[in-house]
């Protein structure tokens, strides 16, 4: 068999060591191309024109954004040297956003672009797919035998304080401890620790959404 440093499966690249660091490469100049497409769109329909906000952002939204989340479950843990890459394309987004728009944000900080805006970070963004992962996964939303038994409940030996949803089992190698089997239920217990009013099963998906919206703005 032929022996290779990475290898494509369902639109993730693999390298032998799990990093993702070739698939975040990969996604990040598949962006970047797409957001210059899109900011010459805009360019040239409207030359000397302010932009309507919600118009380009929908757009970037579809043709952009959507690129640089796509199986972010898959590859959310990957080190932040790697996941930084995802949302400085967005900074440069929102930097040219705020240059032609009507009402400019005087600074060109990343979290002040994000407020003036009204977005929450790419990492905020992750930390919302993975936790209505696990809870489509655990409520029949996502159907799939081998996922719902890489998942368990946490049953300690004796009553605590503060009790954990979910199990979180020991690892001691980072590509391990960071992956979705691991790093999935360690984000909800959080979660669900701080949104004590958020239910995983009683509540409804848009209800539960809710939640992890009003959350991950908070991050």
């Amino acid at each position: 068999m032929e022996h290779v440093e990475t290898i494509r499966d369902l639109g993730v690249i693999l390298d032998k060591k799990l990093t993702f660091g070739p698939h975040i490469h990969s996604t990040v100049m598949k962006a970047n191309r797409a957001l210059g497409v899109l900011i010459r769109s805009f360019q040239i329909a409207n030359p000397r024109e302010h932009f309507k906000t919600s118009s380009v952002l929908t757009s970037y939204f579809a043709h952009v954004r959507s690129v640089l989340e796509y199986c972010s479950v898959i590859w959310g843990g990957a080190a932040a040297v790697h996941t930084e890459r995802i949302d400085r394309t967005q900074h440069k987004f929102l930097m040219w956003l705020n240059a032609h728009s009507r009402r400019q944000s005087s600074s060109l900080l990343y979290a002040d672009l994000l407020k003036h805006f009204r977005l929450c970070s790419l990492a905020a963004r992750r930390t919302q797919h993975d936790i209505m992962f696990l809870r489509n996964v655990m409520t029949g939303r996502i159907r799939s035998s081998f996922l719902l038994s890489s998942f368990s409940f946490s049953i300690p030996a004796r009553s605590t304080r503060q009790q954990a949803l979910f199990h979180v089992r020991y690892a001691r190698v980072n590509t391990v401890r960071d992956g979705l089997f691991i790093r999935l239920p360690k984000v909800a217990n959080v979660f669900l620790a701080q949104r004590h009013q958020a239910d995983v099963f009683y509540d409804s998906f848009y209800s539960f959404r809710a939640h992890v919206i009003t959350y991950v703005f908070s991050l």
